[in-house]
C-alpha cells in the first residue's frame, strides 16, 4: 500500500505465526482418544458460544456497541466487532476468535460461561454515562484509546469490580452456597363474601 513502509520480518513472521494459529487442527496425527477430546471440547465452546449469543448483552459489540459482533475476546469473555476485536488484538494483546472458530481451549469456556458483555461491562464501565459513549467518535484511533482507557487503566471500573484487570483471564471457580433454603411467605388469602 502506498504511504506505509515495507513489512519487517517480525511483521511477516507475526502475520505467519497468526495464519498459523487460524488453520484448523490436522487430526490425522491425533489418537482415537486425543481426536475425542478435542472434538467434545469443540461442541461445548460451540455449545456455549450458541447459549451466550442468545444474550441480549451479547448481540451488541461490547465496546462500540455494533449490532451482530463476529468476533469473540476469549481473555475477557466479551463479543465484539471487526474494528473492535483489531483494537483489542492491537492494544492489549487479547486472543481473538471468530465465532465460527474450529479451535477451543477450556479456559476460553470457563471465562466465556461466567463473563459476557453485560457482566464485563457492568464492571468496567460502572461510572461512564452512557450518552458520553453514544457521543464517541469511533474511529480506529480512538478504539484502540478507548480500549486502554477501559481495560489497561480502568478509568471507569466499578469500586470492587469481580474482574481483575492484571488478570482478565482469571475465572473465579463457582461459589457453592451452603446456606440452608430461605423459607417462602405464605400469603394469606381472604375470602371474599
Amino acid at each position: 500500500m502506498l504511504g506505509q513502509p515495507p513489512p519487517t520480518r517480525a511483521t511477516r513472521s507475526r502475520r505467519a505465526n497468526s495464519a498459523a494459529a487460524s488453520q484448523p487442527t490436522d487430526t490425522s496425527q491425533l489418537t482415537d482418544e486425543e481426536y475425542l477430546e478435542l472434538k467434545e471440547r469443540l461442541e461445548k465452546f460451540q455449545d456455549t458460544l450458541r447459549r451466550m449469543a442468545k444474550n441480549a448483552g451479547n448481540k451488541r459489540c461490547a465496546d462500540c456497541r455494533e449490532h451482530h459482533p463476529r468476533y469473540i475476546d476469549v481473555t475477557w469473555g466479551v463479543y465484539l466487532c471487526l474494528l473492535c476485536s483489531g483494537a483489542h488484538q492491537k492494544t492489549l494483546g487479547s486472543t481473538v476468535v471468530t465465532v465460527d472458530t474450529t479451535e477451543a481451549d477450556q479456559q476460553w469456556i470457563d471465562t466465556l460461561e461466567q463473563r459476557g458483555n453485560e457482566k464485563v461491562n457492568d464492571d468496567l464501565e460502572y461510572k461512564l454515562d452512557v450518552e458520553d459513549k453514544r457521543k464517541m467518535s469511533w474511529s480506529i484511533t480512538n478504539r484502540a484509546k478507548f480500549v486502554q482507557r477501559k481495560y489497561v487503566n480502568g478509568e471507569w471500573i466499578r469500586k470492587n469490580p469481580k474482574i481483575d484487570l492484571k488478570n482478565p483471564s482469571k475465572v473465579a471457580a463457582p461459589v457453592e452456597s451452603f446456606d440452608e433454603p430461605k423459607k417462602k411467605k405464605k400469603k394469606d388469602k381472604k375470602k371474599k363474601k
